[in-house]
C-alpha cells in the first residue's frame, strides 16, 4: 500500500532536516532577541536612595500637635491652630495658598486643605 503525499511535500530526510533546522533557527533567534532586549533595560534601571529620619526625629514629629486634614477649610484650621506665621497665595490656576506655622506648612486649594506637611529639624533651627 503507498501513501500519496502532495506534490509540495517532500519525503527526503534532507527536507525533513531543513525544516527542523528552520524551526530551530526562528527560535534561536527569538531567545537571541528577547535576551538582548532584556540586557538593554537592565542597562537602563537606575536607583535613588531615601533617607529616613531618625528615631529620635520621628518620636519628635510624633508626639508634635496634629496637622491640619485634608479637606479642612482656611476657617477650621486658623480657628483650631492659631493664626499662621505667614500667609502665601494665590499662585497659578486652580488657586494654592500656603500658610506658615512653627512646626509645620499647610497648603490650600481655594478654600481647602490639600495638603499639611511637618518641618524638617533644620527649617525648625532657622
Amino acid at each position: 500500500m503507498t501513501t500519496m503525499l502532495p506534490a509540495h511535500a517532500s519525503t527526503t530526510t534532507a527536507g525533513i532536516s531543513a525544516r527542523v533546522t528552520k524551526g530551530k533557527t526562528r527560535r534561536c533567534a527569538l531567545v537571541v532577541a528577547m535576551a538582548s532586549g532584556l540586557s538593554l533595560a537592565a542597562i537602563s534601571v537606575s536607583a535613588e536612595t531615601v533617607q529616613m529620619p531618625r528615631p529620635e526625629t520621628a518620636a519628635r514629629v510624633a508626639s508634635s500637635a496634629t496637622l491640619p486634614n485634608r479637606g479642612m477649610t482656611k476657617a477650621q484650621v486658623e480657628q483650631r491652630f492659631g493664626a499662621p506665621q505667614t500667609k502665601e497665595g494665590p499662585t497659578g490656576e486652580p488657586p494654592i495658598f500656603y500658610w506658615e506655622y512653627t512646626d509645620f506648612t499647610v497648603y490650600f486649594e481655594s478654600n481647602y486643605v490639600i495638603h499639611a506637611v511637618n518641618k524638617h529639624k533644620s527649617q525648625l533651627q532657622k
